[in-house]
């Protein structure tokens, strides 16, 4: 089945994530053609506060995902805590589905099932994951994957995090990973859009 049309922006994050995301939410243009799917490890009754004020200070369309949502340009979504989030198609329409947690995993929404999903749910070359600070190693596995698919993936370099466990666990994965500093992730990703736009149509 073909996969999706739409480009997303996955990003995972922990333990200094609300401060990173809104720096990166603040500095990405509103007319970015793409759909920003945010796991950030969070209790259940903080996620729909943190949208509410991504929503004020962004000028994405911010909402929780409390159910099943479709992906649209310019618009973020952002898992809902004590729960996890997995992208599913529809023909040639990505959604973002909150469901049940698995069993035994310990951060939740997971980052790792997050971006597994995507993996035949999003083009490759539409597909930009990145990972930013936390403690643990959520993401490292999921992300990876999504490497080894062909889509671009930014880690945040450990300097900048304010933990640094879940970008080292990714980076000690791979060396092809482009891991760069909190303040340089917006630009990586609106060129790597720009040049997606430039570059010949995909089937």
């Amino acid at each position: 089945m073909p996969a999706a049309d739409i480009p997303v922006v996955l990003i995972g994050a922990s333990t200094g994530g609300p401060a990173a995301i809104k720096l990166i939410l603040s500095e990405l243009p509103e007319d970015l053609p793409a759909a920003i799917v945010i796991a950030q490890h969070m209790p259940e009754k903080f996620t729909g506060i943190f949208a509410d004020r991504l929503n004020g200070m962004s000028g994405f369309e911010v909402a929780e995902v409390a159910g099943k949502a479709r992906l649209e340009p310019r618009h973020c979504y952002i898992a809902r805590g004590g729960a996890d989030c997995v992208l599913y198609k529809r023909g040639r329409l990505a959604y973002a589905h909150r469901v049940a947690p698995l069993e035994g995993t310990a951060w939740r929404p997971s980052i790792d099932r997050l971006a597994a999903s995507a993996v035949n749910v999003v083009r490759p070359q539409r597909l930009v994951a990145v990972l930013l600070t936390g403690m643990g190693n959520d993401g490292a596995e999921g992300m990876h994957r999504l490497q080894d698919y062909g889509a671009a993936v930014l880690v945040q370099s450990p300097r900048t995090c304010v933990v640094s466990g879940m970008p080292s666990s990714l980076i000690a994965r791979t060396r092809e990973a482009a891991v760069l500093d909190l303040r340089k992730i917006p630009g990586a990703i609106r060129r790597h859009f720009a040049m997606a736009a430039d570059g010949p149509a995909d089937g």
